[in-house]
């Protein structure tokens, strides 16, 4: 047994109280004048022992009352296996979960009502002198803050719905921040299997961990998982081909759902589609854009009773035409020039090595470079920042060149370098028919069995591959040399020939292959920036416009639901770009203005964590809790009369107190019954 108050068990001296009464009994004896005592001598002998055992038994009564009114006031308690020593309950901090799968429904109301209501019994249950943190998925620097049972209880009913979503490890690291020392921490959560890593918490044998499990009834749910375009080129006036990937968490088929595709806030394609149970499928939307610049765009379903995850946002930049630019060093390559003017949808611009403008290259889709015997290190590095920040290079090298330049790009680049030409009459004899590059060229699948009038070359030069090198072979040569090659770089992509453009290295150049190829290597750019964004895994947007000027700065702004931020800027590898981490908590399309001049739009969509919906059930939590380097954790159930019982054994093990009040109920029963009647 052991004492809630122990200092009141210093009351236990004045027991002697009565003590002291009984043996110094200072009553004052009144005269009477009788007669004769002769006749009172025997009453006398005959009362004077049961007198004395009637006072002993009175005394003893007294002291027994006495003594269990200090043991009541000392609240002694039997400790229970799982409660929570008395040094760690001082501070106690209480997280709820408040992220999309608790407004499902609960067994009183929704799962974030039931858990705020499991919150303050857990608050009720400690002394209005402990202390609290409260914290919820969104660590706000204000949850960091220590408060009284009070303020905890404020704060608890103002929770609300959260876009953001924590693990365990997460929420504990959080706690041991604001505690400093040790301290008892509530978990309050519907126990989704993602986030309950109890296996990946750190040892501690300290501190206590309590897991409150919110039930709820079994629900389905359907989500927008991503979207892409098959082209990474819009053009107005040219079909584009959108496809959606969609899941079905729940037990049953779904049948005919409509599939909805908003452009600019008008609906411009629709589907529908079926889903197995536990299965996803990708669905295919197609409209023909009648404008250019930046449009928003947004994939719709109906369903309930989540719907955080029934619309997917995206922006979308639609091309009047691509601006390729050219650079040689003196004249432009004629043949290269004729590729791409023989098709209006390409706009060139043309430098020499003596006037390259390095700061114009953003503005360009593709670079083609061609005939430089000498790669600068000043174009190649701007070329390798070009690259890495999504743009498409395509080089032909001279006939001759110094390889020693050309394999110092290349090895900051691709890894892999070139040797002495190889001057051999050779002829290509594999085409890669899987490579995006050749998608759309005649009708190649036709023709792998086929007789294919491959190009011949007489000059070349000879690729040593490198282990590290992620290269895509689009052409090959019969002694299996890459004759084109496609290489990532960062977000972009290198297209690399390894011979000129020119008849004396071969025929590609008047080969019907040469100028489709051209077109499909420049639409593959890489995208500088993604179409969409997810809250809580943000990255940074790359600024392709000129640095702005005096007072000017970036805003994000959604008019419709009233906000605009100011993202911070970020500068790394002499690139600017906005640091979206954490700045926008609503999915939406959001406007980019550079000062008060509207330049992009930036989507953001929910984190599809939540959209799931599997939860552990108490064995898995049992066996999760088991598994745990986190050594104190204990589940706590709730009862017909809610956590109150249960956390007040885990808080103050089982009371004795009432039991010691009823007792100097009854010590004083049995006084009154003496003096009453024990005559």
């Amino acid at each position: 047994m052991h004492f809630l108050y122990p200092a009141f068990l210093w009351a236990l001296s004045l027991l002697a109280i009565p003590v002291i009464i009984h043996l110094f009994n200072f009553r004052r004896y009144k005269k009477i004048a009788f007669t004769n005592v002769r006749f009172l001598k025997q009453i006398t002998e005959e009362t004077t022992s049961r007198s004395k055992l009637k006072h002993l038994l009175v005394l003893f009564c007294r002291m027994l009352a006495l003594a269990a009114l200090v043991f009541a006031f000392s609240q002694p308690f039997l400790p229970s296996a799982n409660q929570i020593p008395a040094e760690t309950s001082k501070l106690i901090s209480v997280f709820i979960d408040n992220s999309f799968s608790m407004e499902l429904p609960g067994k009183q109301s929704s799962k974030l009502e039931d858990a705020k209501k499991a919150a303050g019994e857990v608050v009720m249950a400690y002394k209005p002198s402990d202390r609290f943190q409260i914290l919820t998925n969104d660590f706000e620097g204000s949850q960091q803050r220590i408060v009284n049972r009070e303020e905890a209880l404020a704060r608890i009913r103002e929770i609300k719905i959260s876009a953001s979503a924590r693990k365990a490890s997460e929420v504990l690291g959080r706690q041991q921040q604001a505690a400093g020392g040790r301290f008892t921490c509530y978990f309050i959560s519907d126990m989704e299997t993602w986030q309950t890593n109890l296996h990946e918490l750190k040892e501690d044998t300290a501190n206590r961990l309590v897991l409150i499990p919110i039930e709820g009834g079994r629900a389905s749910n359907l989500s927008i998982d991503t979207c892409f375009f098959t082209e990474p080129f819009i053009l107005k006036n040219k079909p584009a081909v959108i496809k959606t990937v969609i899941s079905n968490f729940s037990e049953n088929d779904i049948e005919q759902l409509s599939v909805r595709l908003i452009i600019n806030g008008i609906q411009k394609a629709l589907t529908s589609i079926s889903l197995a149970a536990g299965s996803m499928i990708e669905a295919e939307l197609v409209f023909t854009p009648d404008f250019s610049g930046y449009a928003s765009g947004e994939i719709q379903i109906t369903d309930h009773p989540l719907t955080f995850d029934d619309r997917w946002f995206f922006n979308v930049k639609v091309n009047d035409k691509i601006n390729i630019l050219l650079l040689s060093p003196n004249s432009v390559n004629r043949y290269v020039r004729s590729a791409f003017t023989s098709d209006p949808l390409f706009s060139m611009a043309y430098q020499s090595e003596r006037i390259v403008d390095y700061g114009s290259f953003r503005s360009f889709s593709a670079i083609v470079v061609s005939d430089f015997q000498n790669i600068s290190s000043g174009m190649a590095a701007e070329l390798d920042k070009y690259l890495r920040n999504g743009g498409v290079v395509i080089l032909f090298p001279d006939t001759s060149v110094n390889l020693d330049t050309y394999n110092s790009f290349f090895r900051n680049t691709i890894s892999d370098k070139w040797e002495h030409p190889v001057v051999n009459y050779l002829r290509a004899d594999k085409l890669n028919f899987e490579s995006q590059t050749l998608s759309g060229i005649f009708d190649l699948k036709n023709q792998r069995d086929k007789n294919v009038d491959y190009p011949l070359v007489k000059k070349f030069f000879r690729t040593i591959s490198a282990s590290s090198a992620i290269r895509e072979s689009i052409l090959t040569l019969q002694d299996g040399s890459p004759l084109l090659s496609c290489y990532s770089v960062g977000k972009g992509k290198l297209y690399l020939a390894s011979q000129a453009a020119s008849p004396d290295a071969g025929n590609l150049v008047n080969h019907a292959l040469f100028a489709p190829m051209l077109y499909r290597m420049s639409l593959h750019t890489g995208t500088v920036n993604p179409p969409f964004q997810v809250i809580g895994a943000e990255g940074n947007y790359l600024l392709t416009e000129a640095p702005l000027q005096g007072d000017a700065v970036y805003k994000l702004s959604d008019k419709s639901a009233g906000i605009e931020v100011i993202p911070p800027l970020v500068t790394a590898e002499g690139t600017t770009a906005l640091n979206l981490k954490g700045i926008i908590k609503e999915a939406g399309v959001y406007e980019l203005k550079a000062g008060n001049t509207i330049i992009d739009a930036i989507a953001f969509n929910f984190n599809r964590r939540e959209s799931e919906l599997a939860f552990m059930d108490a064995e898995a939590l049992e066996q999760s809790v088991s598994k745990s380097l986190f050594k104190n954790i204990s589940v706590l159930k709730s009862s017909p009369k809610g956590y109150t019982s249960s956390l007040a054994s885990q808080t103050s093990g089982k009371p004795l107190w009432k039991w010691f009040v009823a007792l100097v109920l009854l010590f004083l029963a049995i006084e009154t019954i003496l003096l009453r009647w024990m005559k």
